[in-house]
């Protein structure tokens, strides 16, 4: 990726359908890999892979061979190539989000699709749901709801425009992110808050214990869980084994 400008255009879907109510815009035919639970809810026990592709791409039964990073208490969002997209609304469809400022945008890569979570800290759920809906207007001026934005992080854990196994899409991020952050240092905001693009770190699972051991940590500092995701697997748009709660 180079430094040269690019054009916003937004790539995932490719072809959008979209709809406005109530002076919002939704994506209806945004689909995004969505977890299932690592322990049967019936058996207790952990989720069997017996799939073909599982089998093709000889994954290992989770936990053990497998990605975790902690779980995001924000909210799911997509960056679609132009414009920020919330996952869910309360009419149950993407919504794209009203403002983002312009300094945000700037840090964002045109053309590519990025999956994250918009995070501002463990515990503060409902402050980070809120930002979806602001505009400026009678309630908050624009420099407000950009200050606010100052508190904003941008957590991505996948590039789901692009083919290829999960770490090789991981490798391609960080590059990514690398290149963004000369971008942030030509803008004002640097130096009033941290590099709000930020690749979701992932440690590999070797055993049970180690598992049990990251939970445990990361929930007493407030974490809300993990997530786990499967070594050399594709982006799925639903909800699929090779990502788990």
């Amino acid at each position: 990726m180079t430094s040269t400008p690019r054009e916003y255009k937004a790539v995932f879907p490719e072809i959008q359908v979209i709809s406005n109510s109530d002076d919002k815009t939704y994506i209806d035919n945004l689909k995004i890999m969505a977890a299932q639970n690592l322990y049967d809810t019936k058996t207790g026990n952990t989720i069997k892979l017996n799939d073909k592709l599982s089998k093709q791409l000889n994954i290992s039964e989770p936990p053990i061979g497998w990605w975790a990073s902690e779980k995001w208490d924000g909210i799911r969002a997509l960056w679609d190539g132009e414009k920020i997209i919330s996952r869910g609304s309360g009419v149950g469809k993407p919504k794209v989000y009203t403002y983002v400022p312009e300094w945000f945008k700037l840090i964002l890569p045109p053309g590519v699709a990025l999956d994250g979570e918009i995070w501002i800290g463990r515990g503060l759920f409902q402050k980070t749901s809120r930002l979806s809906t602001l505009k400026p207007g009678r309630s908050y001026t624009q420099s407000q709801i950009d200050e606010m934005w100052t508190t904003v992080t941008f957590k991505v854990f996948d590039i789901p425009s692009e083919d290829g196994p999960f770490e090789q899409r991981m490798d391609k991020l960080n590059k990514i992110v690398n290149a963004r952050k000369k971008v942030w240092k030509n803008t004002e905001y640097e130096g009033k808050s941290v590099f709000p693009l930020q690749v979701t770190g992932q440690v590999k699972i070797e055993t049970i214990g180690q598992l049990s051991e990251l939970y445990n940590n990361l929930t007493a500092e407030g974490a809300e869980g993990i997530m786990l995701r499967a070594p050399g697997t594709p982006y799925e748009t639903k909800r699929s084994k090779y990502l788990l709660k």
